[in-house]
């Protein structure tokens, strides 16, 4: 498994995490959220949870007090087991998590972190203080997307496997064709100086949308038919630091927010590592199975059930507009026959295909009649 894959197996699992843990309630402020950020003196966060243990004893209800004393010392004999402060940073959740009054079930969470934390945190709360938390299982893979012929333009993200569209744009420049009395010349002056000036416009909200999310951008795919394309990516409209981030040109038929989409298509080839492009393969795999040899797939509910309860599946594909629970079944039994698992968007035309087969299919290890 490459680091790229371990990734986003951690990031599964720290979703699933993240399901259970924002259900989880105390009946009074007595869930202890720690954040130690990476780099952080250790001790420090250790001599911290003593000092609070220690005011602990001066809470007035007596099961509260109990359960926010046990939560700490369970936290303290977790930190123990911790020479320094990980490189990534350390994120410790405890507290009695029992539903039943009177009744106690204090859990610890030590989290395996994805990307080094910055936040210093220490809480008692009903709740665990998740927020930080969520950055980890934020989409990765962040291209910019730019679309633009002479009369529009859209700018927009591809963030994992759904398109974003931030800004639609309509440009007020002419046709070629002559307007009123106009000659030739003066009319062709006039519509090249608003064409100028929409690349101006359109690199000036690129700098703007994309210079803040520069540090987060895997790349800058451009494209739309004709020639202004071109000339915005190699004029001097876009900042160079962003130019810096431009991995594919490509000609369209359309632009603005199809546009988009056609871009995304046609820069496969730079993409193909991506999420967007895998989910279309499995898919295309799937589709073309379905078509030629249909005693290698299976799809809907019931079928599915019955290939995987034979252990026929190779790969099983679920639509995202299952519910998270379902999602969760659906993975466990894949996982207990040893198959592949995928969820797919039904933010791309190839998901939406497949959700209106059902949602859910397998490619097969063996054929089924």
């Amino acid at each position: 498994m490459d680091d790229k894959e371990l990734v986003e197996k951690k990031q599964k699992q720290l979703k699933k995490l993240l399901r259970e843990l924002s259900g989880k309630r105390g009946r009074h402020t007595e869930l202890v959220s720690l954040y130690v950020p990476a780099g952080y003196n250790l001790n420090e966060a250790k001599n911290q949870i003593s000092q609070e243990a220690g005011t602990a004893v001066n809470i007035k209800s007596k099961a509260t007090r109990k359960n926010v004393m046990d939560a700490l010392e369970k936290v303290n004999q977790r930190l123990k087991l911790y020479n320094h402060t990980p490189e990534k940073g350390l994120i410790i959740l405890c507290g009695n998590t029992s539903e039943r009054e009177g009744m106690q079930k204090v859990e610890l969470w030590d989290i395996d972190l994805i990307s080094p934390i910055k936040t210093r945190i220490y809480r008692c709360d009903q709740r665990f203080v998740l927020e930080p938390l969520q950055d980890q299982i934020k989409e990765r893979e962040v291209y910019g997307l730019v679309s633009i012929d002479t009369s529009e333009a859209a700018i927009g993200f591809l963030r994992g496997k759904t398109t974003e569209v931030v800004l639609k744009l309509k440009s007020f420049v002419p046709g070629k064709e002559i307007k009123g009395g106009q000659s030739a010349q003066r009319f062709s002056r006039v519509r090249d100086g608003l064409i100028l000036n929409f690349k101006k416009e359109i690199g000036e909200h690129i700098a703007n949308l994309f210079g803040p999310e520069e540090k987060n951008l895997n790349g800058i795919l451009i494209g739309g038919p004709g020639g202004i394309k071109d000339d915005l990516a190699a004029g001097p409209y876009i900042p160079q630091h962003l130019k810096k981030l431009i991995i594919s040109i490509k000609d369209t038929g359309y632009a603005g927010p199809e546009g988009l989409k056609e871009l995304i298509e046609r820069s496969e080839q730079e993409l193909q590592d991506t999420a967007v492009v895998k989910e279309k393969a499995i898919i295309n795999r799937f589709m073309v199975l379905l078509k030629k040899n249909p005693s290698l797939c299976s799809y809907g509910k019931g079928a599915v059930n019955n290939s995987l309860a034979i252990g026929a599946v190779e790969a099983l594909i679920i639509s995202d507009s299952f519910s998270d629970d379902e999602q969760d079944e659906y993975e466990k039994k894949a996982e207990d026959i040893s198959a592949e698992f995928y969820v797919v968007s039904t933010q791309t035309q190839e998901g939406i295909q497949f959700y209106n087969l059902g949602g859910v299919g397998a490619i097969l290890r063996y054929e089924i009649y």
